[in-house]
């Protein structure tokens, strides 16, 4: 079974890093990423991924913003 993986984090290099190791794992797939909790609540709602990977501060917020939010 496939989880559905959102990656938010307002560095790019992390967020690519991790966007290529889910996306090397076997049974994630990473459908949408952000940099900041607008974004991701944005994708959140166009994608409903299962599993919100973030980091804890965004420039417009924090990670349980977003964990609050959903």
């Amino acid at each position: 079974m496939t989880k559905s993986v959102l990656v938010v984090d307002d560095h790019e290099l992390i967020r690519q890093g991790l966007v290529g190791a889910f996306g090397r794992e076997p049974g994630m797939t990473v459908v949408g990423e952000a940099a900041n909790v607008t974004g991701a609540l944005k994708v959140y709602e166009e994608q409903g991924p299962e599993v919100v990977v973030t980091d804890l501060q965004l420039p417009d917020g924090t990670g349980l913003d977003i964990i609050r939010a959903i």
